[in-house]
């Protein structure tokens, strides 16, 4: 072990280097304790405004959804829970797609604003995210506190918005015009009561738009101000670089109080107890016991060849390519990936235009519509450590990358499949550290192609067989029985014929029993096809089922184990 660790952190109770209680603990400071004077023009215009500084927990990634005639949109978000330099915990969220939030990770460290109650509207999507998000309550602006600089964001919603278009004096000069005309008979005194109601209207709408206008202008500099005034206090001024000891590989667990330490401390920080500082490497040593507790789960990985066979369809085949992984997240990155698009269409009319019965020639009117469509999608790759030591880098679905944070433990499980209607499952997803679960599917449920249309064609063919032929025979039967001559005699005597005749129903529909036949053969076919693919999907991930299951018995020893090297 090396040289003793001087610096203590939140929550230190004793020296690292000499055992001795700690007297004078780091302190955390609100970003308004800096600067008392930062926020007080901004209480002029919203008297609740209050800032509240503090730390990212846990993230999770989701989207909201908004669609109408006209507009279709998905925004994604950051589910954030955060406790404050008091310890205070709450939740809200974030923007996933604003460039200061699509990186954002466990351990940031944010001022946010709360100004006047901002709260999302659009619905969330998915059952996961509805049981995850708890509420929509969103900061107004934040200041991002980082080890290099500080950021901001201020909210879209308290940017002015343009004045509106004047009109109320309009229907206030029309009342007045048919008030005039039954008081003054719409002489010039009547006209200039109307003309001045109008005008007085006009005046008053437009000062009142533009002081309200005015009131949100300041209002928004209010904000400006006071995000300015607080972007200029750092990460190390309010304590947090000191709020909690980043982990390091060469960290040990401490024998008397099981919390993990530095490598190089004399000294527990949480205990005080005295540290062993003869062994290299030490079997309390955090990578040896995490090492231990991946190699409890190994990762699986196989790919085996499915037939899919249909009915009516040709026999599809393919690599099925199934993995399963236990790991711990040491590195996460994420970008954002949004598509906004406004379609506009114009819609032209033209007709003719008569005066006085006369043709004056053509007008032409565009009637305009727009359709906006917006998609989000948060990109990004993890590094995890597995088995072995290994190191992987993986780039996973995306609601896979959101529920994961740097440091968290978790099983993941997925197939892939290139059929003709290829398919990706998330077999299993669980989360250890933070206890969730990802809804998922399997590519045991793999249902193909429909043969509905391949079906329905056979069907078009059948009946046009039948319509030529049912009219050819029916022909063929009237003019034997109606025609007298030698020739229509020697028919008539015919035993086919005779048979024939005598059986018009089955002769006539000939074409529609042989595709009842058919469609009875290729329903008995697809029955037993699909037991035949069911059976093989299953027989394809019972390997990976067998390695779920086994993994979700040791999930209670897992995270009992877990809780010491956290």
């Amino acid at each position: 072990m090396q040289d003793a660790v001087q610096q203590a952190y939140v929550g230190d109770l004793f020296c690292t280097s000499t055992g001795r209680e700690i007297t004078d603990l780091p302190t955390l400071k609100n970003v308004d304790e800096v600067d008392r004077t930062a926020i007080k023009e901004l209480r002029k215009h919203y008297p609740n405004a209050r800032v509240v500084t503090g730390r990212v927990t846990s993230t999770y990634l989701y989207k909201r959804v908004y669609h109408s005639s006209n507009s279709n949109l998905t925004e994604s978000f950051w589910w954030v829970e955060f406790v404050d330099k008091d310890g205070k915990d709450s939740s809200f969220s974030l923007s996933a797609e604003k460039p200061q939030f699509q990186n954002l990770k466990k351990g940031a460290v944010l001022s946010c604003f709360w100004i006047s109650g901002l709260s999302l509207t659009h619905d969330i999507q998915g059952a996961d995210a509805d049981r995850i998000v708890m509420n929509d309550r969103t900061p107004g602006a934040v200041i991002i506190h980082k080890d290099d600089g500080q950021s901001s964001f201020i909210n879209d919603a308290y940017t002015p918005k343009a004045k509106k278009k004047i009109f109320l004096f309009l229907p206030a000069f029309a009342i007045s015009a048919i008030f005039s005309a039954y008081q003054f008979d719409f002489n010039k005194i009547g006209l200039l009561v109307s003309f001045g109601v109008g005008a007085l209207v006009f005046v008053i709408e437009a000062l009142l738009q533009h002081n309200d206008y005015n009131k949100r202008e300041r209002a928004f500099e209010s904000i400006k101000t006071a995000v300015a005034k607080l972007i200029k206090v750092s990460k190390n001024t309010l304590g947090f670089h000191l709020s909690i000891r980043q982990p390091e590989p060469s960290d040990v667990i401490c024998g008397g109080c099981e919390q993990r330490i530095p490598n190089d401390a004399l000294f527990c920080p949480k205990c005080g107890a005295k540290q062993n500082q003869q062994d290299d490497k030490p079997s309390n040593s955090v990578i040896a016991i995490e090492e231990g507790i991946l190699k409890e789960v190994m990762p699986l990985n196989y790919i085996d060849r499915y037939t899919h066979k249909y009915a009516m369809l040709k026999s599809n085949e393919a690599d099925v390519k199934v993995s399963f992984m236990f790991g711990r997240v040491l590195s996460r990155d994420t970008f954002a990936n949004v598509n906004d698009i406004t379609n506009v269409t114009s819609t032209f009319t033209t007709y003719e235009v008569y005066k006085y019965g006369v043709y004056v020639g053509d007008k032409t009117e565009e009637k305009r519509s727009e359709r906006r469509t917006k998609t989000s999608k948060i990109e990004g790759s993890v590094l995890v450590r597995l088995a072995d030591g290994r190191l992987e880098e993986h780039t996973f679905p995306e609601k896979m990358t959101g529920l994961l944070d740097e440091g968290d433990w978790f099983m993941f499980a997925q197939s892939k499949a290139l059929l003709d209607n290829p398919t990706m499952n998330i077999e299993y997803a669980y989360n250890l550290t933070k206890d969730r679960e990802l809804s998922t599917s399997s590519f045991e449920n793999y249902k193909g192609r429909s043969s509905l249309g391949k079906w329905l064609v056979k069907l078009l063919v059948f009946g046009g067989l039948h319509w030529g032929w049912s009219t050819l025979f029916t022909k063929f039967i009237h003019t034997a029985q109606t025609v007298n001559n030698e020739a229509m005699g020697a028919v008539r005597e015919n035993a086919f014929f005779v048979w024939a005749s005598n059986n018009m129903l089955v002769i006539e529909n000939i074409f529609i029993f042989i595709f009842i036949v058919l469609t009875l053969k290729w329903m008995r076919k697809g029955f037993t096809y699909r037991k035949e693919n069911r059976n093989a999907r299953k027989a394809i991930m019972t390997p990976l089922n067998k390695a779920i299951a086994d993994a979700k018995a040791k999930l209670p020893s897992l995270k009992e184990k877990i809780l010491r090297v956290d």
